[in-house]
């Protein structure tokens, strides 16, 4: 207890004594943090610079959910603008209150930074930036744009950014001590992506979280196209360059939003949402061990397995709001909604009954299940050769790949899939074309009943 109060006390020391202690200039917000007895870290892209806002917000303000439709229209209500002219960057549950603290862009362009804060009973205040005696940071050599800081945590009495610089090592990580003296250059970071097939440089970290591996501090981090990397802390030296280790290549076409970790049943969990590939439940029992990832990949997913929460949709930003339930931004429309979601056992993130299984390397992944004999393709049960294990009713994921594999052989690009696929879809495909053109190579079938004009072949003739 006495040393908690002692940190408190040089912190606020630090931040009053400072000769740096004026209103920040903000001229753009980013990512938030929290540090120490309610201090708010807000990353200024625009102003290349890192600013720490004492909130004073440090008692207990309930314990709550906090449930607040079309947020958006009540932060514009607020600010005195409209909901159109109003974007969330991100949000961040403040540890010391419990209440959330959201970052916030008024206008088109670059527009006009502000910082809302929404209490447990879900009123929302706004956060003066003018009056707010603080201290900040200037990054040296920084990216130009938003990426210039995508990513921030509070992580043993130093806060992490990730972003882009302009260093040969593009993708940066930089560890800066708080109290804020200055920053250095920064760590470059490198990865092997294996959906790209190549080591990059100049890809900037979307969003990351400390996670202890074997007692040691690393940085679970996660880029465009889902590639999931791990980056231990030790090695983050000014002016290093160092090889993150890939140990998941969670999907293509898809950004990464926002992660948390949190424990349940004695086992930790990283919950990931992303943009077009939903909320990501990854167990965090592989990842010290999990092989890297170096090659060139035959099918991805790959690497550690995840499953997807198919009942968390459209979130574009979370966070943790106690131990045992998350906040999400969820997107309403074209508004948001701020919406708690319990994380214990029953709840949307309990997926034994609710999820639809998909484990890059299960029997049934999508791309292997076409290409495998009918004996061997998970049905609707165990008499049409179903899996043990498998549910009865047939993945959504699998069902597509079926459809998409059926029209491809319809409309006569490529041979459908195997003999045992679908017999509705090549008895269609004779009925359409036998008059116009002869069937493309590889379908084997006889037509029902001849027609003028139609040589007739024999079942295991295949026609040219």
């Amino acid at each position: 207890m006495r040393s908690a109060l002692l940190a408190a006390a040089v912190v606020g020391f630090a931040l009053t004594a400072s000769a740096d202690t004026t209103a920040p200039d903000v001229k753009s917000v980013s990512a938030l943090a929290f540090g120490p007895d309610g201090v708010l870290f807000v990353g200024d892209p625009a102003g290349a610079a890192v600013h720490a806002i004492p909130t004073g917000d440090t008692k207990a303000d309930g314990t709550g959910a906090v449930d607040v439709e079309r947020i958006d229209a009540k932060i514009a209500a607020v600010l005195g603008t409209t909901d159109k002219d109003v974007r969330i960057q991100d949000f961040k549950v403040n540890p010391a209150s419990g209440n959330v603290y959201v970052a916030v862009t008024r206008g088109a362009g670059a527009g006009t930074p502000a910082v809302v804060r929404v209490t447990r009973a879900g009123k929302v205040e706004p956060v003066s930036l003018k009056d707010a005696k603080g201290t900040s940071v200037k990054l040296p050599n920084p990216g130009k744009g938003a990426t210039a800081i995508t990513s921030m945590s509070f992580v043993g009495g130093k806060l992490v950014v990730a972003g882009l610089s302009t260093e040969e090592f593009a993708s940066t990580l930089r560890v800066i001590p708080f109290p804020f003296k200055d920053a250095d250059k920064g760590t470059g970071i490198e990865i092997f992506h294996g959906a790209h097939n190549k080591i990059e440089t100049k890809s900037p970290i979307r969003t990351f979280v400390p996670y202890k591996l074997n007692g040691e501090d690393n940085l679970m981090a996660a880029y465009t196209c889902t590639p999931l990397v791990r980056v231990p802390m030790a090695d983050l030296k000014a002016g290093a360059k160092v090889k993150g280790t890939t140990i998941a290549e969670l999907g293509n076409g898809n950004q990464p939003l926002d992660m948390i970790v949190y424990s349940k049943g004695g086992k930790d969990y990283l919950l990931v949402a992303n943009n077009k590939r939903g909320v990501m439940k990854i167990p965090t029992e592989t990842f010290a061990s999990a092989a890297p990832i170096t090659a060139k990949l035959d099918s991805i997913p790959a690497g550690v397995p995840y499953t997807t929460v198919s009942e968390l949709k459209d979130v574009l930003h979370l966070d943790k709001l106690d131990n045992d339930r998350a906040l999400l931004l969820v997107k309403n429309g074209d508004g948001a909604d701020l919406k708690t979601v319990p994380l214990a056992s029953g709840s949307a993130l309990d997926f034994a009954r609710h999820h639809f299984a998909f484990i890059h390397n299960a029997p049934t992944h999508p791309r292997t299940v076409a290409h495998r004999p009918a004996a061997e393709r998970p049905g609707r049960g165990r008499a049409q050769g179903a899996l043990p294990g498998v549910a009865r009713r047939r993945p959504r994921r699998e069902a597509y790949a079926r459809a998409v594999a059926c029209r491809v052989a319809r409309r006569g690009r490529r041979r459908h899939p195997g003999r045992g696929g679908c017999p509705a879809a090549r008895r269609r495909h004779v009925h359409r074309h036998r008059r116009r053109r002869p069937l493309h190579p590889g379908v084997r079938v006889r037509p029902r009943r001849a027609v003028p004009g139609h040589v007739r072949h024999r079942p295991d003739q295949t026609l040219r």
